[in-house]
């Protein structure tokens, strides 16, 4: 049977067979680390330690060990006991207006972080004159890191989202990038104000607002996207769409999935929810998007969700509804009456005897009321593009929570989106649930967590692709003299 683990057991069967070089260069390494914190600050100190090392060589090992791990906690302890400096600061905005709720916190410490008041005033505790100061605002500012040099009070500006800067960190490649380092063709999305409109995907809100690129919407079905096209058409038959990094991961390019209904594509950025995009950048430089391949042909867009960059918890909860208004100018068609006479017209004008005419080609111009039983049904004006088309009304509820602290931040997402097409009978609904954690085990190692699940429904219809299936051809071409309804024998509408 194997014993436990313990680590009494490992420390003493090490230092059990330690020769006195090794002691001795352990003395001079751990002097080296003392004096880089601070704690001594004369020779006193340090012949105290060589002192205590070369007793450890005259005792026995058991009482050497002891000793040893007594020196090692008590120096420890004294390390932690030193005396800290307290930091008083104020963050202000670039008009010097205070900023409250901002997360001011120390880097690589373990104390939870501290707001700012209604002052914008705040107070921390460090170890060291020499720490930075990390400020983390919730949103409408810019993060950014402070050095102390010595200092006690200290006075913080905060820079504005809107403004650009050559030290904005840019991700590509895996990799923040300072924007003065990166001379590619690149494009930055401004999604703050994506709340405010009604994109249900982040295609849709990219149109009018990246230079250099087509966004063009596929239908009114709110499920269906758009086609985007950067710098053109690149090829006949291949994808034109570019290439998506969501998160660091590819994700599934447009051309995947096939639909069986002609006109349509599936949109695999239905999964991403637009409230929950902090940050989106559309590279067209060859120089970048060819370390992806032939993925990358037609360009990338690299976005970055929930930004877990917070160090205090918040909720936000976003509610929004609205309509999507049907063509209020439809195409001009023939009424019932204007129909009948070109019909006329035309059958008369072609030199064929009445009988044929009635009876071959156009009968139902000519029923009987009383006589034939099919007269009902063609005794209307019907405009059938007022039967297709209707406003819709959709509506969109978001809940996110943002928090955490040095070691562990985290973003939680989940929302849900419904609404209706312009077309009747057509509709999208679904619901979308991500999360994205950053985690600093230790300084040197650090893991980001990214989970999402999607799910949706789309109701969907032929899109102007094929006359028998599609009702934007079939309104275009039915009889205005024909009516939606059924009626029975009697002329009651069924």
């Amino acid at each position: 049977m194997k014993k436990p683990f313990n680590i009494i057991n490992l420390i003493y069967r090490y230092i059990k067979n330690v020769e006195a070089s090794v002691i001795h260069k352990f003395s001079r390494k751990y002097i080296e680390i003392a004096r880089i914190k601070g704690m001594f600050t004369g020779n006193a100190n340090i012949k105290q330690i060589d002192i205590v090392m070369n007793n450890l060589l005259t005792l026995k090992s058991g009482k050497r060990i002891v000793l040893l791990i007594s020196f090692l906690v008590i120096n420890f302890l004294s390390v932690n006991a030193q005396d800290t400096l307290m930091v008083k600061g104020v963050v202000v905005s670039g008009n010097n207006d205070p900023v409250s709720n901002v997360s001011v916190s120390v880097e690589g410490s373990f104390e939870l972080p501290v707001l700012t008041d209604s002052k914008g005033e705040f107070e921390v505790i460090t170890t060291s004159p020499n720490d930075w100061i990390f400020i983390a605002p919730s949103s409408a500012y810019k993060s950014k890191k402070v050095f102390l040099n010595n200092r006690s009070e200290i006075k913080i500006y905060l820079t504005g989202e809107d403004l650009i800067s050559g030290d904005d960190e840019i991700l590509l490649l895996e990799q923040n990038r300072l924007r003065r380092n990166i001379v590619s063709s690149f494009s930055d999305l401004d999604v703050s104000t994506i709340d405010h409109t009604s994109a249900i995907s982040v295609d849709q809100h990219m149109q009018g607002r990246v230079p250099g690129m087509h966004v063009i919407n596929r239908s009114g079905d709110p499920g269906s996207g758009a086609v985007t096209l950067l710098r053109g058409v690149n090829s006949l038959n291949a994808t034109n769409q570019p290439l998506y990094i969501v998160d660091d991961i590819i994700l599934t390019p447009h051309s995947v999935f096939q639909s069986n209904l002609d006109g349509f594509s599936y949109n695999p950025l239905l999964g991403i929810s637009p409230l929950d995009i902090s940050k989106t950048t559309i590279v067209k430089d060859p120089t970048i998007t060819a370390a992806y391949g032939s993925k990358a042909s037609n360009g990338l867009i690299v976005i970055e969700t929930l930004d877990p960059s917070a160090t205090t918890t918040s909720i936000e909860v976003d509610l929004r509804s609205g309509y999507s208004l049907a063509p209020s100018n439809h195409i001009p068609l023939l009424n019932a009456g204007q129909h009948k006479t070109l019909v006329n017209e035309v059958l008369f004008s072609t030199g064929l005897y009445n009988e044929n005419i009635k009876e071959d080609h156009y009968p139902n111009l000519f029923l009987v009321e009383g006589v034939d039983e099919r007269w009902i049904d063609y005794q209307h004006n019907t405009n059938w593009q007022d039967k297709i088309f209707e406003n819709s009304y959709f509506n969109n509820i978001n809940v996110k929570v943002k928090g955490g602290d040095e070691i562990a931040r985290y973003g939680l997402s989940l929302g849900y989106t419904g609404g209706n097409g312009i077309i009747k009978t057509t509709g999208y609904q679904g619901v979308n649930l991500r999360f994205v954690s950053l985690l600093n085990i230790f300084s040197w190692l650090k893991m980001n967590a990214g989970v999402s699940l999607n799910y949706s429904i789309s109701d969907l219809k032929e899109s102007a692709r094929v006359q028998e299936t599609s009702p934007i051809l079939t309104s275009l071409s039915k009889s205005p003299m024909l009516g939606p309804f059924k009626y029975d024998l009697e002329g009651n509408m069924l």
